[in-house]
């Protein structure tokens, strides 16, 4: 799937590259330096990374059921905005039960989620959108003192990897 090779800042959206490239590689990072106090990267791949985290085991499965699993394994710049557990639960228990039988549907939302470089908070706080990997584009605001994407609350606590960043967030962003 193709974007174009845009970064704008301000009140902008971010559209990069090929997914599974790294055209943007550390978008406003700091190459695995670390960056105002925050982590450095693991050496995990966003895989491992959402692997080890409890709460997002729905998500995990999902990623296999759809057969994301490699696709995220070889990807090698990506920003994943995970939804949790939680999130998963919240959805009504026969659209939640359907998503997860449609192979197609799973992989269509989950795609949702990601974008193709790997994107650090002082990024995504500078633009108002983001083009993710299916194609559409997602809101970024600030409300009620939290970053959001869409209406999905981003953690404050982000899991950087080898390929890319996971941000865990409240809601699974369903398409229109």
């Amino acid at each position: 799937m193709q974007f174009s090779k845009s970064l704008k800042t301000g009140t902008a959206v971010i559209a990069l590259g090929t997914f599974g490239t790294a055209l943007a590689g550390d978008v406003h990072g700091q190459g695995g330096q670390g960056q105002g106090g925050q982590q450095k990267p693991s050496e995990k791949d966003v895989v491992a990374l959402v692997k080890g985290e409890k709460d997002l085991s729905i998500l995990e499965k999902a990623l296999v059921s759809a057969g994301l699993r490699a696709t995220l394994l070889d990807a090698q710049s990506i920003t994943l905005f995970a939804p949790t557990n939680e999130a998963f639960e919240a959805l009504p228990e026969v659209q939640l039960a359907a998503l997860l039988e449609d192979k197609e549907a799973l992989k269509k939302v989950l795609l949702g989620h990601a974008v193709g470089a790997k994107l650090y908070r002082n990024t995504i706080m500078s633009v108002t959108g983001l083009r993710m990997i299916d194609g559409s584009t997602t809101e970024i605001s600030m409300q009620d003192n939290a970053w959001k994407i869409e209406d999905s609350v981003l953690s404050a606590k982000s899991l950087k990897g080898a390929n890319g960043i996971v941000y865990k967030i409240d809601k699974v962003l369903l398409p229109d």
